[in-house]
């Protein structure tokens, strides 16, 4: 049976598989051309099952139909209002250029819409375009086939790899989102236990003209490890969970399916640790091929940073291993861009003596009001200018006030000196603020800061799933050497204490100090990997979920951190040089590709076209 599928692509992806596309408000409704000609309109109509006239896909950034037609603006008309047809499909034609991502379908290079004309989705009501709202005349959903290939299950029981498909029992909690504001329904989820098994899988996966995604932990904000969209094939890492401490040289050899909690708890047992974030439940794969922050980081880099080596299953299934001696162009790529390059099944790491002593701290401040918030704001950026120690990790947590134009604060952080001298190390920057309101501070083993860090998760992931949730979440990574102005700091602050107590989203915002004086993370070159944003000052992570942490998720989440972001950019110089982060993925931004891969974009996308030529390790945001 066809299952939904919310659209996840930012043209030009290709992809080739046959959908309709139906407004999320009635999808017993589906956009349908008057006929195959030139000019044909394009209206709503009953769905009917098989109709060639009601069976889309989107190839090269075009909405293409009876295989030669294209949705078309018509003249070009920038008009709100103009009533929508197909034409000829002509390459380079403006007027037939769609990116279509999350649930929007818009015109490119415009800020407009596809748009369900007044809301109606009676039988013959043309649909039109309109400037971008998000409302839910904008709302689109697809339905697509999710079935197997035929050839898929034998090729893959004649591998020896198990795997689930449609209507299997294991099938819907093989195939359930972190996020689920997503419904997604792959062509089937292997399990691999070894990398042979893996490159079977994706030979398999490849000579079906599948697309092919790894998940490591299943923990990606926009379903990337289902493939953010229908009839994929899911390589599931979990079977795959080994990791090797070599005492000789200090390094550790890790397989993909490992989770950050597993990871931690393996190489502390060895007086060992990495840098990475603080949520258990996060995969290795996925954070260290995109980068992997945590609060040691400003002394030991991202995880990405530790990689020497990594063993590659490519999309015609060969093995590869790359490292700085060999194979170094797929070395660089995997490390700032991996999920769309090939699948690592293992990584050699350069691990770190665990710190002797490890403070959790936690300062907290009720119900402060716009000035306090933007002074803890602007009193970072100076205090990361001084001679800040490396072994310092911080980050402030903003959340809605108990009244409008408040908001609550916290300066959370990891400080890996003596314990002592913590107090002395971030008296500097405390002197600029109120007294807090809380103060918790958590000295003890390195181990125990990590568990501290994970609140009431467990590190051993084995041992308990992992809660879902309903949520949008956005990026901004602001560069060191443009820090945030003062205007931008006050309108962000200002957003986030008024919209902020206004919206019916359970959010918070994390502004994460990269930079600062002593930064490993700044200190590596800029192109020694594919990561590309070394001069950052801070990352910072908006996040929303639905009120009641279920669906639905409320369409005006997505304009409230819209609106948050906004508040900062439009407020900072039109050349301001910031970016986005890949772990805090986004399935609505625009111009992603830049944001994520900046300078490095055409590098990527010359190495993903020698090594995945057909584009097999395919997914929203990717290369």
């Amino acid at each position: 049976m066809p299952s939904p599928l919310l659209f996840l692509l930012v043209s030009p992806v290709l992809l080739t598989v046959a959908t309709t596309i139906q407004p999320k408000s009635n999808i017993a409704k589906c956009l349908t051309p008057a006929s195959n000609s030139d000019g044909a309109a394009v209206a709503i109509q009953d769905c009917a099952s098989g109709s060639a006239s009601q069976n889309w896909s989107v190839s090269g950034g075009n909405l293409k139909i009876f295989g030669n037609k294209c949705l078309d603006v018509p003249d070009g008309s920038t008009t709100n209002g103009k009533k929508l047809q197909i034409w000829t499909c002509a390459s380079g034609n403006t007027n037939q250029a769609w990116t279509v991502s999350g649930n929007s379908i818009q015109w490119t290079g415009h800020s407009l819409c596809l748009d369900l004309t007044d809301g109606s989705s009676s039988n013959g009501n043309v649909v039109q375009t309109w400037s971008c709202t998000s409302g839910p005349n904008q709302q689109w959903v697809a339905n697509t086939s999710s079935n197997p290939p035929s050839g898929l299950q034998s090729s893959l029981t004649a591998s020896g790899v198990s795997a689930v498909y449609p209507g299997d029992s294991s099938f819907a909690s093989a195939s359930k989102s972190y996020n689920l504001r997503f419904t997604i329904t792959p062509a089937a989820v292997a399990y691999p236990t070894n990398v042979q098994q893996v490159a079977a899988a994706v030979k398999a996966g490849s000579d079906n003209k599948m697309q092919v995604v790894a998940r490591s932990g299943g923990h990606s904000y926009i379903a990337n490890g289902l493939g953010g969209n229908s009839g994929a094939l899911v390589i599931d890492m979990s079977k795959m969970k080994a990791i090797t401490v070599r005492s000789s040289n200090n390094t550790a050899l890790i397989e993909t399916g490992n989770r950050l909690g597993d990871v931690a708890t393996a190489l502390n047992n060895a007086g060992r640790a990495l840098p990475h974030g603080t949520c258990p439940y996060v995969g290795i794969g996925g954070h260290s091929g995109y980068g992997g922050f945590g609060f040691t980081s400003r002394a030991w880099g991202l995880t990405l940073d530790t990689i020497k080596s990594a063993t590659v299953v490519l999309a015609d299934g060969s093995v590869k291993t790359a490292s700085s001696s060999v194979n170094t162009d797929l070395f660089w790529a995997i490390r700032g861009a991996s999920p769309s390059i090939g699948i690592v099944t293992s990584i050699e790491v350069q691990t770190f003596a665990a710190p002797a002593s490890a403070t959790a701290f936690f300062y907290n401040w009720n119900n402060v009001d716009i000035a306090t918030a933007s002074k803890a704001i602007s009193s970072l950026q100076t205090f990361a200018a001084t001679n800040i120690p490396k072994e310092l990790g911080v980050e402030l947590v903003f959340g809605a006030g108990s009244s409008k134009g408040r908001l609550s604060l916290g300066l959370t952080g990891g400080w890996y000196g003596a314990a002592t001298s913590l107090n002395s190390t971030i008296a500097p920057y405390l002197k600029d603020l109120p007294a807090p309101s809380s103060t918790n501070l958590n000295p003890g083993s390195y181990i125990n800061s990590i568990k501290v860090f994970a609140g009431d998760q467990p590190l051993d992931t084995a041992s308990a799933p992992e809660t879902a949730d309903t949520f949008y979440t956005k990026s901004l990574m602001t560069p060191s050497g443009s820090p945030m102005s003062s205007a931008a700091i006050t309108a962000f602050v200002t957003y986030m204490a008024n919209q902020g107590f206004s919206s019916d989203t359970a959010w918070f915002v994390q502004v994460e100090l990269y930079g600062g004086s002593n930064s490993a993370i700044n200190a590596v070159p800029l192109d020694s990997t594919a990561f590309a944003k070394r001069d950052t000052l801070f990352t910072i992570q908006f996040y929303a979920s639905s009120s009641s942490y279920q669906p639905p998720y409320p369409s005006d989440g997505f304009s409230f951190l819209d609106g948050m972001v906004s508040s900062i950019t439009s407020n900072s110089p039109s050349n301001w040089a910031y970016g986005a982060y890949l772990n805090y993925a986004d399935d609505k931004l625009t111009n992603a590709a830049n944001l994520y891969y900046g300078s490095h974009l055409d590098r990527l996308k010359s190495i993903k076209a020698s090594v995945d030529p057909s584009n097999t390790f395919r997914m929203p945001v990717g290369v």
